[in-house]
């Protein structure tokens, strides 16, 4: 057969999906409590800052994961939003994380060696892309806060894709926890780009998670 170009054909071809999973580890964790970030309103009960290695790139990036405790009057009753703490946790293998419900959200706290236990540790990690625009007219990538096991690349695909179609339960209207995703058909550009070293990026939490059932004991 001869050489042809300009094949309409897109049999092999990638659709692009503005969203990238890999798998990466931490190599260094700060615990952190009562801490808000630059684009919070408040400041969360308890949160991770952690730095990042990239199974696909070579630079590290940082990465938080935060939340605020459910405790309506005062005394923690669940993880609230900081479900997506214990989700890490488990996602690197440490599991039975249990919040003290007779404490209020002050009082929780970690052992005190968290931050080196998790130096090492993997997990899945899910970028998309921002409907932040950059002043070179292309866009930001932001990480999502909620992770999984190192491989789960397809289940957290399908948990990202539940929380762009979400709905609200009580008027069956559209309520995506994730409000700032630029999906393909909302992009203009012709070609999408993976994050390169001097792109900025950002982690938001923008994700709602189940609640969940004393502060962590790894034994």
């Amino acid at each position: 057969m001869s050489i042809t170009f300009g094949s309409t054909s897109t049999e092999g071809t990638k659709a692009k999906t503005n969203v990238s999973v890999n798998n990466v580890k931490i190599k260094k964790a700060d615990i952190m409590y009562n801490t808000q970030q630059k684009w919070q309103k408040k400041p969360d009960d308890i949160g991770i800052q952690m730095e990042l290695e990239h199974s696909n790139i070579d630079w590290t990036t940082q990465f938080y994961v935060g939340g605020i405790f459910k405790a309506p009057d005062g005394t923690v009753e669940g993880w609230g939003s900081a479900y997506k703490v214990k989700m890490l946790l488990e996602a690197v293998g440490l599991t039975g994380a249990r919040i003290d419900k007779t404490v209020g959200p002050e009082q929780q706290r970690f052992p005190e060696d968290l931050g080196t236990i998790l130096e090492g540790k993997g997990f899945a990690l899910l970028r998309y892309k921002n409907t932040k625009g950059k002043p070179d007219g292309g866009h930001y990538w932001s990480d999502w806060q909620t992770v999984a096991p190192e491989n789960s690349f397809d289940d957290l695909k399908a948990s990202f894709k539940e929380a762009l179609e979400h709905t609200d339960p009580a008027s069956g209207e559209p309520a995506p926890y994730i409000r700032n995703f630029l999906s393909p058909e909302m992009e203009l550009e012709s070609e999408v780009s993976e994050p390169t070293n001097n792109e900025e990026t950002a982690t938001h939490s923008n994700s709602a998670v189940p609640e969940a059932p004393k502060m962590p004991s790894f034994n």
